[in-house]
């Protein structure tokens, strides 16, 4: 991961403290900010994001649950033995479609969905 500070930005004072030159002036023109060791540190452990979170979300047309992502996003590319990929079903002989859709499934589907209506 790339670190969020450059280390020839940052440098510490004979009092202790950090000072972090900016890339940019701010508005107020200010081009250096300082911190204290432990206020640096809570800021720098507020931006790394927490353990099994993913750092890339999706969100609109893309999420994993939009209605239209299926229009965006392209479906599985078929491989040289002409199926969508699943080697399991090439070597059965059954198409992708076929045990995708079997009854028993979807029976099942409608009987929770009929459950948590009532």
């Amino acid at each position: 991961m790339r670190s969020p500070l450059a280390n020839e930005r940052v440098s510490n004072l004979p009092d202790g403290r950090v000072l972090i030159t900016l890339k940019k002036p701010f508005r107020d023109g200010a081009t250096a900010v300082e911190l204290a060791p432990l206020a640096l540190m809570a800021r720098l452990a507020a931006i790394i994001p927490g353990p099994r979170l993913h750092v890339l979300r999706y969100h609109g047309l893309l999420a994993p649950r939009s209605r239209h992502r299926a229009e965006v996003v392209p479906g599985r590319r078929p491989t040289c033995d002409g199926t969508g990929g699943d080697s399991a079903v090439a070597e059965s002989g059954e198409s992708a479609t076929a045990t995708a859709h079997t009854p028993a499934i979807e029976d099942n589907a409608a009987a929770k969905v009929s459950a948590r209506r009532t």
